[in-house]
């Protein structure tokens, strides 16, 4: 979905149905930025390459309870790989496409796979 008043709009009842939904649960969230040190990882000057930012730019996770995808749909603007079946859902639709989702086709057969790649690649 492109930019605009509606994804806007859509982005913004999703996070306050994340909210009210999680306030239900009594839970409460909040986002701690913390430095963190990979010269172990990537050398001693990977500093020198990385640009100054504030913002995470890939998440990977699994789920863990069912609290997991709104708690991270509160606090971050991400996107969702989902199965392909959810692309004919009414709403969830339209809430995967607002969040730049993409539709994974799982299971099945080989055959099956491929034509359901072409028609993504398609689209």
């Amino acid at each position: 979905m492109k930019n605009g008043c509606r994804k806007w709009f859509i982005m913004f009842v999703l996070r306050l149905g994340c909210t009210i939904y999680l306030f239900i649960a009594g839970m409460r969230t909040s986002l701690i930025y913390k430095d963190v040190n990979y010269e172990y990882y990537l050398g001693p000057s990977y500093r020198k390459n990385v640009n100054a930012t504030r913002r995470t730019s890939t998440i990977i996770c699994n789920h863990v309870s069912w609290l997991d995808s709104v708690v991270i749909l509160k606090n971050i603007r991400c996107a969702f790989a989902a199965s392909i079946e959810f692309q004919n859902a009414p709403l969830l639709s339209t809430f995967i496409n607002v969040l730049d989702g993409i539709y994974i086709p799982r299971g099945g057969s080989k055959q099956n796979k491929d034509d359901a790649i072409r028609v993504i690649s398609e689209r």
